[in-house]
């Protein structure tokens, strides 16, 4: 845009130009009309250019975004070359800016290959019209990177795509953070599936896609992500229940997690799966192989089962006092166990003393029709055969290859031997369903079974022999396999038997008279102890203990002791051997305490310790993380090897305490592996304790979690800026319940509302207070209906902030979550004041635009007709020049003449400024004298202002000289004046005064633009209201105004900085409400300037010349005023109407022509297209351009075009003579 003049709206309004009554006499009704519509014209085109200097202020602060952003932007054309690009581009690419702007890539030096894929990537959004987004990967100055760019088109007016917009963004450390986190998705071990779900048109889930899956996932389930990813579930597994499909489908449509444990029958494995949503409309899963748990608990489950069982079978044999009826009851109890497979039917047998045949039967469901056993039957019968073998026999293809004792089985049996020792006691046969899969633990289960009938059986033919005789008490007695005491009830022994004697060393003689607790260490005769009480109150005991041998030796034994003669008090007391028993159990138990403490530490390294905290145990993981081998661990403590000095003194006192017995967990460490890394391992101490309750070692489980603290550092600091983003946000975060108590506010609530978080927290504060109180009622109401209804609000609002009671405007968003416990509310409040603003700024602007499209039509129209105004006034002042020149008046009519001139002269001159101020012509900086500036709008003033206003002036300035463009000042000191008048209603004093200071370094700390040095100042003072101290600080900016609608734009003052700023000066205001205001402008002083002073034209001075001229004028008397002159000052004239007849004319006889005078405005070609022309045809031909009404643009164009010469119409005689000497010579004397 040029540098336009241009007065402000308030003075065009406002001036009443008062013209004087010759001119009135002359141009009467048409001059009046002219100068109102060049007024409207003016005001027009004031507001559209401030309206677009307002645009152009706006837009200044996105182009610096573009150009501060870390993205690269760049706009190429339709083929293919750069008409823009941000300067970060030279990060990339190492060019100078400027070298992009009409290049293609290939002109740049880039490499052809990727010029043929950034051009084939250009054309093809520019022929389809659609964006397009790609990754692609650039060796630029700064080495190879990776970029994301996308490709936007850009349509113009036709719709068509003129241009294509790439905004490209460097990833390369993305790249790599994606290329990390695809590494750890295929080494994860637990399985991984990503997944899309699909809905149909109301929105419910009815399948959904496999993205992706992890290696361990196909491992887990054995299935192939190359078969499933981007497929359905239902093309991949169509017997997939929709009842998943919809489950699935709430996690990705809620957010809310699904955790569940599932098994497998096509696989025969059980997983724990947690599904969330990674993104909206998306879900994963995590799968984790739990089978072995599973399984494990539920073994865990059956064994709990059978010892509840064998409880109960104890319990029954204990209870019953007939051998028969106590079988019967146990043989019923096992029948009913369901993991058996029973068919409800089986029996026990029990042979007799010698074992040749059968003494006892106990049958359930077979009936009493069977076959008695005789030594041969028991031989060959499959019933009987199992206790040759002593072990449970199962058979389940039933032949004739055996004979059988009962009803033959419809499909299969166990036989399971009752013994004692060597001794057969009998058997317990059970009949069993068919196809079922046997297991190895329920065959161990029923031997439990049959060593418990044997303890039922052993008592009750013991009660037998003491009641039967001496007999067969006394063979039972010698011919046992256990020791078997005879004592009385104080413990004395009266008989043992000879397995006695072989157990413990002693002689019989030596037990007769011996007491019971001599035969036991020390610490076990308080138990022994206690088992003869119990002995005494219930008849019998069963317990483990310790017998010390002659020669000082533990043997581990069962005892079973029972009274077999109430009436004498005598006990018998079994004793069985259990010591290889014992040593079994003790090695199975520690077994089981390390592979549970190598559980605990399960996926980490394992090691053993001694009690002095030397490994003596290194496994294979703990080699790969340390790097160590077994050989350079062994004999060293963990100290030693790689605990690091800063973790070993705590390490080392947590050992100490393992030592003790006490299990240690969770010990973080830092350790030095082998070579020069270190990592961070969490250390778990448990106590290796064996049997007999004594401590071997420790235990040590370590875990590599050097990771998770980097991943925990990093989601520290990510909460840290999250917290640190929401807190300083002019966001508030909150929920509350259904009941209306606040559950959580987010701490910056205070510096947006003045409530302070804790208070509202506590209920000492409510929200609704500080609510404006226009927008409370509706406000409540919605909250209310939201609670009610349990639903979400959208709502805006103002506030008004407790401690500075300002207002500020509120957007609220509240979603409604259903929990166990009710509706949680959850919401967020975010400040938008200042969208509010904009928007209400944007529409302020847009009713200015809208006024400024409606004027411009009205200013184009007055630009014409001033035009023609200044055509009437040549005519005017070429027929009275022609008049004074030629003597055509009578000397009594010369004074008129006079008169008749001098207020053409006067009428020119106003409307030359009017034109100049409204930028319509062209303008320039020069030296001016600021006191002429002044009085000239002073002068302008008294046409304005109301007479009760005084003006006056002070002029203290020395030399009040300076530079600057004289409209735009004229316009600056208008502005202020006129906004004085308003300030004063009912008069006042208006005082413009001028003086001269020296500015310093610390006078400009307000005004770091300006130079210090000598200024000129200008002080504009008033006597009205004066501004108000809280909008003094606003007066500057755009749009910011104090008067009531339609009264003002806003835009004087902030015109007015402009302006001084513009000419590098310094603006500052003081003003006090009542007393009035002072406006200082000063402006940079130039001592030795020589401002242009105005003399008016000598009239008289002519000078004639020779020649031919052509002349374009489209106003006829115009045309034949100016034809006279030219003929009167002797040269011969060629007149045109219009600019194609006188290019016609030119190109006849353009070998005669010396000069040709365009009119600027002109129909069919106007001045310049004109002038053009004929410096087409001849460069060197001499033309001279008069206008009335013209902009900047024209005249600029003019001088490019080549102009010889340029008049502002009205032109008198003596001007015209000047210029045509000038450009043709001097062809006479002066007339």
């Amino acid at each position: 845009m040029g540098n336009y003049r241009y007065l402000p709206s308030t003075f065009l309004a406002d001036t009443h130009v008062h013209w004087d009554n010759s001119l009135l006499y002359l141009i009467g009704g048409i001059a009046a009309a002219c100068i109102v519509l060049v007024i409207i014209s003016l005001r027009l085109r004031k507001s559209w250019i401030t309206a677009r200097n307002a645009l152009e202020f706006r837009e200044n602060p996105y182009r610096q975004l573009i150009e501060n952003s870390p993205d690269i932007v760049m706009r190429f054309d339709n083929k293919c070359r750069f008409t823009y690009a941000s300067p970060n581009v030279n990060r990339v690419m190492d060019v100078p800016l400027e070298s992009f702007i009409g290049k293609t890539h290939r002109e740049l030096k880039i490499p052809e290959e990727t010029c043929v894929y950034f051009e084939e990537s250009i054309r093809s959004v520019l022929e389809s019209g659609k964006a397009l987004e790609q990754e692609f990967e650039f060796d630029g100055a700064k080495g190879k990177r990776y970029f994301n760019r996308r490709l936007i088109p850009e349509f113009n007016a036709d719709d068509q795509v003129e241009t294509v917009l790439s905004i490209a963004r460097d990833i390369t450390e993305e790249k790599g953070s994606r290329e990390q986190y695809r590494m750890l998705f295929d080494q994860m071990l637990d399985g991984f599936a990503l997944h899309e779900i699909i809905c149909d048109t109301e929105g419910e889930p009815v399948d959904y896609r496999f993205l992706a899956m992890n290696p361990a996932f196909e491992a887990l389930t054995g299935l192939v992500a190359d078969d499933l990813v981007g497929r359905t579930v239902l093309e991949a597994m169509p017997g997939t229940e929709m009842e998943w499909i919809q489950n699935y489908g709430d996690v990705a449509r809620t957010g809310t997690p699904l955790q569940f444990c599932n098994y497998s029958q096509e696989l025969n494995k059980h997983f724990e799966v947690l599904v969330y949503r990674p993104a909206p409309g998306q879900f994963a899963c995590v799968f984790q192989d739990v089978t072995d748990q599973v399984l494990a608990t539920k073994e865990l489950e059956k064994q709990k089962k059978r010892e509840r069982l064998l409880n109960t079978i104890l319990q029954t044999g204990l209870e019953e006092r007939s051998l028969e009826s106590k079988l019967k009851q146990i043989l019923n109890v096992v029948l009913e166990i369901p993991w058996l497979h029973l068919t409800g039917e089986g029996c026990i047998f029990l042979l007799n003393a010698d074992q040749s045949g059968v003494d006892v039967r106990v049958t359930h469901n077979i009936g009493d029709d069977f076959a008695d056993c005789d030594e041969f039957s028991l031989q060959n019968c499959f019933c009987c055969h199992a206790l040759l073998h002593r072990s449970v026999t199962f058979i389940e293809n039933v032949t004739d290859d055996y004979q059988y004792c009962v009803k033959r089985p419809k499909f299969g049996y166990y036989s399971i031997p009752i013994h004692a020792g060597n001794t057969g006691l009998g058997s317990m046969v059970l009949y069993t369903k068919a196809n079922f899969i046997r297991e190895e633990m329920e065959e161990e289960f029923l031997s439990s079974i049959a060593q418990t009938l044997a303890g039922i059986i052993k008592k009750s033919m013991a009660d037998t022999v003491l009641l039967t005789g001496a007999t067969h008490f006394r063979s039972l007695f010698e011919s046992s396999n256990d020791a078997i005491f005879i004592h009385n009830m104080d413990g004395d022994i009266l008989r043992a038997n000879e397995r006695a004697t072989g157990l413990l060393g002693y002689t019989l003689d030596e037990f007769s008279g011996r007491h019971l607790s001599s035969l036991h260490p020390d610490s076990e005769r308080d138990r022994v102890k206690d088992a003869f009480h119990t002995c005494q109150k219930l008849g019998w005991v069963r317990f483990e203990s310790t017998l010390r041998t002659k020669d000082g030796q533990d043997v581990y034994v069962e005892i079973s002791s029972s009274i077999v003669d109430h009436e004498n008090g005598i006990v018998q007391g079994i004793v069985r051997d259990i010591t290889a028993r014992r040593a079994a159990e003790v090695a199975l138990q520690d077994n089981e305490k390390r592979y549970r403490s190598l559980m605990y530490a399960s996926r980490a390294m394992a090691l053993s310790l001694s009690l002095e905290g030397v490994i003596i145990r290194f496994d294979e993981l703990a080699c790969q993380i340390t790097g160590y081998t077994k050989d350079e661990a062994k004999g060293k403590t963990l100290s030693q090897l790689m605990i690091m000095e800063e973790s070993r003194e705590r390490f080392d006192n947590e050992l100490e305490l393992a030592q003790t017995g006490e299990q240690r967990n969770n010990i973080e460490c830092r350790i030095q592996i082998k070579g020069a890394f270190q990592r961070d391992i969490m250390f778990n101490l448990v106590p290796h304790i064996d049997s007999s309750g004594n401590q071997l070692g420790v235990f040590v489980a370590g875990r590599d979690i050097t990771e998770l603290h980097i991943a925990n550092k990093k989601r520290k600091i990510s909460e840290a800026r999250v917290k640190q983003v929401i807190e300083n946000a002019p966001v508030i975060l909150f929920s509350y319940s259904e009941q209306g108590k606040v559950l959580y506010v987010s701490e910056n609530l205070f510096s947006l509302t003045g409530i302070r978080s804790e208070e509202l927290l506590a209920g000492k504060a409510d929200w609704t207070e500080i609510i404006h109180p226009d927008d409370q009622e509706q406000l409540k109401e919605l909250w209310q209906q939201s609670i009610e209804h349990g639903s979400g609000l959208e709502c805006e609002y103002r506030i008004i902030n407790r401690v500075i009671q300002q207002s500020r405007w509120m957007d609220t968003r509240i979603t409604a979550t259903k929990h166990a416990k009710g509706i949680i509310f959850t919401g967020v409040t975010v400040d938008i004041s200042v969208r509010k603003q904009v928007e209400n700024e944007n529409a302020k602007l847009e009713e200015t635009l809208r006024q400024a499209e409606k004027l411009q039509a009205i200013g184009q129209l007055a630009g014409g007709i001033a035009h023609d105004f200044n055509n009437m006034l040549g005519a005017i002042s070429g027929a009275s020049e022609l008049m004074k020149v030629k003597n055509t008046v009578d000397p009594n009519g010369t004074i008129y003449l006079e008169m008749i001139m001098e207020t053409i002269q006067r009428a020119t001159n106003l409307n030359q400024q009017l034109m100049s101020f409204a930028r319509k012509g062209p303008t320039c900086e020069e030296d001016l004298d600021l006191h002429i500036l002044v009085r000239h709008v002073i002068e302008m003033l008294h046409h304005t202002v109301d007479k009760k206003i005084t003006i006056e002036r002070k002029f203290n300035a020395r030399r009040p000289l300076f530079r600057g463009d004289q409209g735009q000042l004229q316009n600056c000191l208008l502005n202020l004046g006129v906004n004085a008048r308003d300030a004063m209603p009912n008069g006042g004093t208006l005082t413009f005064e001028t003086y001269l200071t020296t500015k310093t370094k610390e006078c400009l700390t307000k005004s770091p633009d300006a130079q210090p040095g000598e200024y000129l100042c200008l002080r504009i003072s008033d006597t009205g209201n004066g501004i108000k101290p809280e909008i003094i600080g606003h007066i500057f900016e755009p749009f910011f105004t104090t008067k009531r609608e339609g009264k003002g734009t806003g835009l004087g003052l902030a015109s007015v900085y402009g302006t001084v700023k513009r000419h590098k000066g310094i603006i500052d205001v003081e003003s006090t409400v009542g007393k009035g205001t002072t406006f200082h402008l000063c402006f940079p002083y130039r001592e030795k300037a020589e401002p242009e002073q105005w003399q008016p034209p000598e009239y008289v001075k002519i000078s004639e010349g020779s020649g031919t001229i052509l002349l374009a004028e489209d106003e006829e008397i115009l045309r034949e005023t100016m034809t006279e002159t030219l003929e009167l000052l002797g040269y011969a004239v060629l007149p045109e109407t219009n600019g194609e007849d006188a290019i016609a004319c030119y190109r006849e006889n353009r070998d005669n022509i010396e000069l040709v005078i365009l009119d600027m405005i002109m129909p069919r070609l106007n001045g310049v297209e004109a002038l053009r022309i004929v410096k087409e045809i001849d460069a060197r031909q001499k033309v001279l351009i008069i206008s009335g009404f013209s902009e900047k643009e024209k005249y600029e164009e003019a001088i490019e075009l080549g102009v010889d010469g340029m008049l502002q119409k009205p032109v008198n005689i003596s001007e015209l003579s000047m210029k045509l000497t000038e450009l043709m010579g001097d062809a006479g004397g002066e007339k």
